[in-house]
């Protein structure tokens, strides 16, 4: 179908000009910016979003305080419809160790080092800035070249000069700060 043509849609069927899927930090910062251009939005996620709401979302707070042993994804329920990999089972126990390149168990975990990351995220409403742990990386400009500069792995299509602009817009949205 080219643009030119039109959609035929059922009766009564609502359309959306935008449909982004996964409501966290940056589904969230595509809305902000669709809506501000005039455009409808869908937003979707595998997540449940009960977390919006503040009792909710504190007893999930409640819920982390109380527990002996500590992750960043301690205090949210788990979700069958939408599994997401705990802290807690990664590398541990043992016989838990993921195979570099392998997905962990069922919760589309990826490890590729050898040593685990030990970190999680989140499937809901929200994503993973619900416990989002303050770390805000941004890709180095060499880490766009590694073929080029290292000799392993493939260049990206485009470099850290291209995305500057992106950084410094998701940065100011959601309020990294740093002295560098």
């Amino acid at each position: 179908m080219t643009a030119d043509q039109p959609t035929a849609v059922p009766d009564g069927a609502t359309v959306y000009d935008v449909v982004i899927v996964g409501a966290g930090v940056i589904g969230a910062a595509i809305a902000i910016r669709a809506t501000s251009a005039g455009k409808t939005v869908l937003m979707i996620d595998a997540g449940v979003s009960d977390a919006l709401a503040w009792d909710e979302y504190s007893s999930y707070v409640d819920t982390f305080r109380m527990a002996a042993t500590k992750a960043t994804s301690t205090g949210y329920p788990a979700n069958d419809a939408a599994p997401w990999p705990n802290a807690l089972d990664i590398g541990s126990p043992p016989d838990k160790v993921v195979p570099p390149g392998s997905p962990m168990d069922d919760k589309y975990y990826v490890e590729a080092g050898p040593q685990p990351f030990r970190s999680d995220y989140i499937k809901m409403v929200g994503g993973t800035t619900l416990h989002w742990q303050g770390s805000s990386f941004r890709m180095l400009p060499n880490d766009f070249k590694l073929q080029s500069e290292y000799s392993v792995g493939v260049d990206w299509p485009l470099g850290y000069d291209d995305l500057e602009k992106y950084y410094e817009d998701a940065e100011n949205q959601i309020g990294v700060a740093a002295d560098v």
